[in-house]
């Protein structure tokens, strides 16, 4: 009688494609879930903490308040009948993922810059900075754990199609 062996390293990467396989072809595994919790910093107007599968977010929000004087337009003009909505998006260091880790610091500073542009142009038609002149309403987003597989790009695709009727 004769048996045919098999390595086990073999074994163990047949495994591992079959679950990569099942994830692939499972719906479940693929959705995106979204779970969110409003007003969790209460030093802040308003707060809120998102997770989107392994991708956690907190969100802060201060003011309105008064502008300070060196707050400028992009014109370069001082803010007289209108006020100023401020997007800040951040990197937490223990957030890093191997995809980040792998990139240069300028690389990650610009990938913050393109984020926080993304969401203030998509909040620059909401909030209504007629109604606050020379005030200024600061978004800060931090980002506490990127999973780096891609749900910053459906994230963005979400905001790039908001609508707030």
């Amino acid at each position: 009688m004769e048996y045919n062996s098999i390595p086990y390293s073999k074994l163990c990467k047949e495994a591992e494609n079959s679950e990569q396989n099942l994830e692939q072809s499972n719906p479940v595994a693929t959705e995106l879930r979204i779970s969110m919790k409003m007003n969790c910093v209460e030093s802040f107007r308003g707060s809120a903490y998102i997770e989107m599968n392994k991708t956690k977010i907190l969100c802060t929000v201060i003011g309105p308040r008064e502008a300070h004087k060196s707050s400028e337009d992009s014109m370069g003009m001082l803010l007289a009948n209108c006020g100023k909505l401020t997007v800040s998006v951040r990197f937490a260091p223990f957030a890093k993922t191997p995809r980040l880790q792998r990139r240069r610091k300028e690389v990650a500073l610009s990938e913050e810059q393109n984020l926080a542009t993304l969401i203030q142009q998509a909040f620059d038609s909401v909030v209504l900075v007629e109604r606050y002149p020379k005030a200024e309403i600061v978004l800060i987003i931090s980002i506490l754990q990127d999973s780096g597989n891609g749900e910053w790009i459906e994230f963005r695709n979400k905001i790039r199609h908001l609508k707030i009727d």
